[in-house]
C-alpha cells in the first residue's frame, strides 16, 4: 500500500484493525510505502489563500503569470484573500511556470523523496530536471549520428557483449563501463530498498557526468582516429550506453525514453534482430549479474587522476589566456608513492595524458627526490600531493605570441596578469578568512557533521595550496619584469 504520513491513523491503522476483526487475523498489507507531503519552497502547506498552490498540469504544460491570477477569480476565496494571493503569485512566479513536462515533474519528486516528511516543493528544481531530460536527447542526437555511421553487422547487445570484458580496451572506455556497472547497482539498490532518490541521483549523475561531460568528450577523439580497432569499441559501448541510461531511467520518465528508444531503433537496424519488443516498456530491466564484473574501482581511480591533470591543465591555460590548441611543455610533481609507483596511473597512461593536455613534451617529478625551483614555474595544484607546473618563461612566450598577433606589448601582458593574479589573490584570502571564521565558531566540532567537517578541512588545505601558487606566481612576474627593465 502507498499513501501519506498524515493519514497513517485516520485510514491506514483503521484498515489494519478492521481486516484484523473481519478476515480472521489477516493483515491487509504487508508493506505500507509513505510518501512525503508536497508544501511549498517555503515548507508552508499549500493553501489557496495563500496562493501557494501548484497545479501540476501548470508545472507540465506551463502557465502564464497572468492566467494563475484569472483562476483566482474562478474561486471561493473572498476578494480581501483573492488581493494576498495575487501578492503571493506575483513574488512566487513573476514570469509564471514554464512548460516542464510529465517526465520532469514525476523525476523531480521521486528525487525529493529523501525529504522523508515533507517535500518542500521549488518549481526551480523541476526546470533543473527538465535540462536533464535536454541533456539526454542531446546525448542521443550526438550518439545515432556517429551509430549511423557504423558498419552494417556491428555488435549492440548491451548485456552480453565479449567486447565489455576484453583487456583491449582504452582506460576511458574501462572507466566509463565500470561507472555504468556501478549506476546499475545502484539503481537496483534503490529499488530493492524503497530508496527511490538513491536511483535517480545515481542516474543523474551517470547520464550528465560520467557520459555527456567526460565520456562524449573522450570518444570524440577516439572516434577520430584511424584505429578501426578503437572506434568500433568506442561506438559499441557509446551505444551501450545510451540504451542502458533508457532502461535505468524509463520508470521515473517513461515518455521521452520511449520516444527516444523508438528512434535508436528505427535509426539503427541491428537492433530489431536482438530484440522482438515492440516497446521499452516490456524490455528488461539491466541485471546486475550481467554488469557487476564490469565494476572497477582501480580504473576508476586512475581515470579520476588523469581527469584531475586534464582539469588543471585546462585551468591553468584558462588563468593564462593560452588556447588549448597551443602546446605546453608540461612537468607534473608529485610526492604521492602510489601515483609514482610503475602500476600507477602517472606510468600507465603517460601518453594518454600527453595527449590530452596539448603537451609538447611531459615529465613526471617526484617532489621528495626533487629540489625544484618552483619560482621559474608556473603551477596549478590538484591537491597536497599532486601539482602541474609550465616554465613560467614558456607561459610568457606563448602570451607573446598572442599579444603580437593582437598588437599588444610586454609590458601591458605582465601588468594585467599582475592584476589578474591580485584579484585571485584578494578572493582567496577572503575565502580563507570566511573558512577560518566558520571553522573556528564555538561547538563547531560538536554540531557540524564528519563529512562537512571534512569537506570544509579538504577546502582549507586547497585554498591554502592556491594561494601559495597564486602568490609565487606574483613574484615571478616581477622578476621577470625587473629584467626587462
Amino acid at each position: 500500500m502507498e499513501t501519506g504520513y498524515d493519514i497513517l491513523f485516520f485510514w491506514v491503522a483503521r484498515m489494519a484493525m478492521l481486516a484484523n476483526h473481519f478476515a480472521d487475523h489477516k493483515v491487509p498489507f504487508e508493506t505500507i510505502y509513505l510518501h512525503a507531503m508536497v508544501r511549498d519552497a517555503q515548507g508552508r502547506k499549500m493553501s489557496k489563500s495563500l496562493g501557494n498552490v501548484i497545479d501540476p498540469l501548470h508545472v507540465i504544460e506551463g502557465v502564464s503569470l497572468q492566467e494563475m491570477k484569472d483562476n483566482l477569480l474562478h474561486t471561493n476565496l473572498p476578494e480581501k484573500e483573492i488581493g494576498t494571493s495575487t501578492r503571493n503569485l506575483e513574488k512566487e512566479y513573476p514570469n509564471g511556470i514554464p512548460a516542464c513536462g510529465t517526465d520532469s515533474l514525476r523525476f523531480a519528486l521521486v528525487q525529493y523523496t529523501q525529504q522523508s516528511r515533507q517535500i518542500n516543493l521549488d518549481i526551480s528544481n523541476v526546470i533543473q530536471t527538465s535540462y536533464f531530460c535536454n541533456k539526454l536527447w542531446n546525448l542521443f542526437k550526438f550518439g545515432l549520428g556517429k551509430l549511423e555511421a557504423a558498419e552494417p553487422n556491428m555488435n549492440f547487445d548491451s548485456t552480453e557483449n565479449p567486447l565489455f570484458s576484453s583487456n583491449d580496451l582504452s582506460l576511458a572506455n574501462r572507466y566509463i563501463l565500470s561507472r555504468m556497472a556501478d549506476t546499475i547497482i545502484k539503481c537496483q539498490n534503490g529499488f530493492e530498498s524503497s530508496r527511490l532518490f538513491e536511483a535517480t541521483d545515481a542516474l543523474r549523475r551517470f547520464v550528465v557526468e560520467d557520459v555527456c561531460d567526460t565520456y562524449v568528450e573522450f570518444s570524440k577523439s577516439s572516434l577520430g582516429k584511424s584505429d578501426l580497432k578503437e572506434k568500433n569499441a568506442t561506438l559499441q559501448i557509446l551505444h551501450a550506453c545510451m540504451d542502458i541510461s533508457l532502461r535505468l531511467a524509463h520508470p521515473f520518465m517513461p515518455f521521452v525514453t520511449e520516444e527516444l528508444w523508438q528512434h535508436m531503433r528505427s535509426s539503427l537496424p541491428n537492433l530489431d534482430k536482438k530484440t522482438s519488443a515492440p516497446s521499452l516498456m516490456v524490455e528488461s530491466y539491466p541485471d546486475i549479474k550481467h554488469y557487476s564484473n564490469l565494476h572497477d574501482e582501480k580504473v576508476e581511480d586512475h581515470f579520476k587522476v588523469i581527469l584531475s591533470i586534464i582539469h588543471a591543465s585546462r585551468s591553468l591555460r584558462q588563468g593564462n589566456q593560452i588556447s588549448v590548441g597551443k602546446e605546453l611543455p608540461f612537468t607534473i610533481l608529485c610526492s604521492d608513492p602510489q601515483l609514482l609507483n610503475q602500476n600507477g596511473p602517472l606510468k600507465l597512461y603517460m601518453n594518454e595524458i600527453q595527449n590530452f593536455v596539448k603537451a609538447s613534451n611531459m615529465n613526471v617529478l617526484d617532489a621528495n627526490d626533487n629540489s625544484l625551483n618552483l619560482d621559474d614555474w608556473t603551477s596549478k595544484a590538484i591537491d597536497e600531493k599532486l601539482q602541474i607546473l609550465v616554465p613560467t618563461k614558456e607561459v610568457l612566450r606563448a602570451q607573446l605570441e598572442i599579444a603580437a598577433a593582437k598588437g599588444t606589448d610586454l609590458y601591458t601582458v605582465i601588468n594585467n596578469k599582475n592584476a589578474l593574479l591580485n584579484k585571485k589573490l584578494n578572493k582567496v584570502k577572503l575565502d580563507l578568512e570566511k573558512l577560518n571564521i566558520k571553522m573556528n565558531k564555538p561547538g563547531y566540532n560538536q554540531a557540524v557533521p564528519v563529512i562537512v567537517k571534512e569537506k570544509n578541512n579538504q577546502r582549507l588545505v586547497m585554498l591554502k595550496l592556491e594561494q601559495k601558487t597564486l602568490e609565487k606566481e606574483i613574484n615571478s612576474l616581477s622578476l621577470i619584469k625587473n629584467e626587462k627593465t
